[in-house]
């Protein structure tokens, strides 16, 4: 069957595309950023397939329910890959959550496409603040001893940032995926910081532990990143900090609460699987996949 060409749009044109993207990513379809890719089939005002990537990062894919099955989401994929070499982006990549309306079908089109096979990248929990407000260890928890401190992040002093820079540059304590410094602004989906929630833990003045936070929507907070120094995890320091954002919520009145584990920190997967599993209501694992493209014909 013919079909029309993409259309590759101007960046700050992708308002009649709203609806065809995440509401995280919408923010994005109005700003005039050379390094924004839109493309989308159908007419100007009612496009019927909308395709959004930052640069060589596919944010999102969608075609409408009437126009599934054509071949709309592979014509788009054709062009983005096509765009970015043009671009001379050499490497295409996108991550996606399984449980959500069309995970297997975005996942079997990377396939068809020549794209990696996914592989896991986090596990994914959600729940409710009330619920998980229940949990008889969180309770039974009373305070950290007195050689530490816990507090916002923004009452870190000059000197306790460089000491924590150095940390993470010099020291293996810290994952790369975890240094708390990518996690103070916004999030890299567009997501609003939460410095109300966005927690520090010292020992003896040397920062051993943080808890950093993001706003996903009015009713659920993000903890985007959480790391305690493996010497004291047995103080209970992660407890502590977690307490903490229930006892800020009290006054932020956040419903629901979620957060997310890599796959190469079993340990952590299994904490959280064995002391969450009666409290959380969403268990999930979040995928990538990635394509070479300049080698590609």
């Amino acid at each position: 069957m013919s079909r029309k060409p993409a259309t590759l749009l101007e960046p700050g044109c992708g308002q009649a595309a709203a609806g065809l993207t995440f509401p995280r990513y919408r923010h994005l379809l109005a700003q005039p950023q050379g390094d924004i890719v839109m493309l989308q089939t159908g007419p100007a005002q009612r496009p019927t397939g909308f395709l959004l990537g930052r640069q060589g990062e596919l944010l999102s894919l969608f075609v409408t329910a009437s126009m599934r099955g054509q071949g709309v989401g592979r014509h788009l994929l054709q062009a983005y890959e096509s765009e970015l070499r043009q671009r001379s982006v050499e490497r295409a990549h996108t991550v996606w959550t399984d449980g959500t309306a069309g995970a297997s079908a975005f996942a079997a089109l990377l396939g068809q496409a020549g794209w990696r096979p996914p592989h896991a990248r986090m596990v994914i929990y959600g729940a409710s603040f009330e619920r998980l407000g229940q949990a008889l260890w969180m309770n039974a928890f009373n305070q950290l001893s007195a050689e530490f401190w816990l507090g916002s992040w923004d009452e870190l002093a000059p000197i306790q940032l460089v000491a924590l820079r150095q940390a993470v540059r010099f020291e293996d304590w810290v994952p790369p995926e975890l240094d708390p410094f990518k996690f103070t602004g916004v999030g890299i989906d567009g997501s609003a910081p939460e410095p109300g929630f966005n927690l520090a833990c010292t020992f003896h003045g040397e920062v051993v532990g943080w808890n950093l936070a993001h706003r996903v929507d009015a009713n659920t907070l993000r903890i985007s990143c959480t790391l305690v120094h493996p010497d004291l995890q047995h103080h209970l320091v992660m407890l502590a900090l977690w307490r903490e954002v229930f006892r800020r919520n009290q006054d932020a009145s956040y419903r629901r609460v979620s957060w997310g584990v890599a796959v190469e920190r079993q340990p952590m997967v299994a904490f959280n699987d064995r002391h969450f599993s009666s409290y959380v209501d969403r268990r999930a694992t979040s995928w990538g996949s990635s394509k070479d493209l300049q080698a590609s014909p």
